[in-house]
């Protein structure tokens, strides 16, 4: 029942058309095999300009094998359009907000799983000889620091070649560059934990009373299922 690759964007699109006054549906870039990367613009009044509208991110399956972190994309997506007219705190987050959501950042691993290699984790690079770059490994701001990636192609961290190498992550700093938003959430499924700054560097975030609220506040409302 989990969405297919091929699923994601042209349900975005058909999202779109069913709510024009509240979203928009784009292409923003192409995986290593040529497959799209999509994303769905959320907000009021959605054809006015609205550059004053602080910018929230959501995305999900940098990590191929994390099925269920698309699904939880896309059900935000239908939540925020179905509800915007019956829920008043949503009015207002989408009064107040631009809603960016990224539903699959990896779509080729993701064709990969559902071909049958249902631990297969990085994208599809390497030509020929298939060995994969594993994406939330792949960005320039500390890359390759604090042991927290590896540099065999084999290895399920392999951090690419060098810094921004995959066209996927070029992507998401292309939609970063462009949008400048004010927060981001990148769900996993590997574990039950909330990272925030600065996890490599010994040294505490400026913000960190902020992260540790919202942290907990997010922690406080997930069911513990252990």
């Amino acid at each position: 029942g989990y969405y297919k690759p091929t699923q994601v964007g042209p349900k975005l699109e058909a999202l779109a058309k069913a709510y024009p006054q509240l979203a928009k549906s784009f292409d923003f870039g192409k995986s290593v095999d040529g497959a799209r990367i999509v994303g769905l613009e959320i907000t009021s009044n959605i054809s006015a300009p609205n550059v004053e509208k602080p910018v929230v991110v959501f995305n999900a399956l940098h990590h191929a094998r994390e099925l269920m972190t698309t699904e939880i994309v896309m059900h935000i997506a239908e939540t925020l359009l179905t509800q915007f007219s019956v829920d008043s705190e949503i009015a207002t987050w989408l009064q107040t907000f631009r809603i960016v959501l990224v539903p699959q950042v990896n779509p080729d691993g993701h064709a990969l799983v559902h071909k049958g290699y249902p631990w297969w984790r990085k994208n599809t690079a390497g030509n020929t000889v298939m060995y994969g770059v594993d994406l939330n490994r792949n960005y320039p701001v500390m890359w390759n620091a604090c042991q927290g990636s590896s540099g065999v192609r084999s290895d399920d961290t392999y951090r690419g070649p060098k810094a921004a190498s995959e066209p996927e992550t070029q992507a998401m700093l292309n939609l970063f560059e462009k949008y400048r938003p004010v927060a981001n959430i990148s769900y996993h499924s590997f574990s039950e934990v909330i990272l925030y700054p600065f996890g490599c560097e010994q040294r505490l975030n400026t913000a960190q009373n902020l992260f540790r609220s919202v942290g907990q506040e997010m922690s406080n409302a997930i069911v513990d299922d252990t």
